[in-house]
Order: C-alpha cells, then structure tokens, then sequence
C-alpha cells in the first residue's frame, strides 16, 4: 500500500529518502499581491522544497487563501507581533530534521531565502 494514496499537484517527486528534507517558511502581513508569486518562484526551482508553509498574521486580505490555492500550508495568527507562531513552526520542523529556510522581502524582485535565523 502507498504511503500517500494522492499528492498535491505542487508537491516535491519522491526521492530516495537520503535526501535532506527542506521546507520554506514565509512569514506574510497582506501579502495577496505577491505571495503567489513567491510560492510559485519556490516550485519552480530544480530542488523543490517539500513542504512550503506561510505564517500570516493580522492579514485583512485573502493571503492565506492565495498561499493555500498555490500549495502553501498555511498557519493563520492574530496579534502575533513577536512571529511566535512562525518560530514554533519552523523550530518544530528542524527537530524534526528538516531544514528550513525563512523567505523575506517577498514584494521585492529578489526575495531572499537564507537558512532559519531568527
């Protein structure tokens, strides 16, 4: 029996299971205009990420609802000023052993994704 019975049409191949997981995390504040564009850039690269996940907070737009139709998992929030909520996630997926890589300045044409520092 197959482990996963369907997949998200964005999800990463499987590979051999010796490959380091990776995951980004996009910290978002009414993002609508442009998460799609982040996310989409993200699958589009040769190494996949295996899981994408947005933190939104206090958003008065549709960023989850975009982030989620582009194969994001998405943790809403509110009055998370301190990116609580997007540290708990990020810290429970490195115990995990996964790597993650924290995505800003997703407005601008070069975003920048660097290793999860805090």
């Amino acid at each position: 029996m197959r482990r996963h019975a369907t997949r998200r049409a964005h999800a990463a191949p499987e590979e051999p299971g010796d490959r380091p997981r990776l995951a980004v995390l996009i910290p978002a504040h009414n993002e609508q205009e442009r998460i799609s564009a982040a996310i989409d850039g993200l699958w589009e690269q040769t190494r996949r990420p295996d899981l994408i996940v947005v933190v939104t907070d206090n958003c008065t737009d549709d960023t989850a609802g975009v982030a989620a139709a582009h194969g994001a998992q998405v943790f809403p929030t509110r009055g998370d000023i301190h990116n609580g909520i997007a540290m708990v996630v990020a810290t429970t997926l490195v115990a995990a052993g996964v790597a993650v890589f924290k995505l800003v300045q997703t407005g601008s044409a070069e975003a920048v994704a660097g290793p999860f520092v805090w």
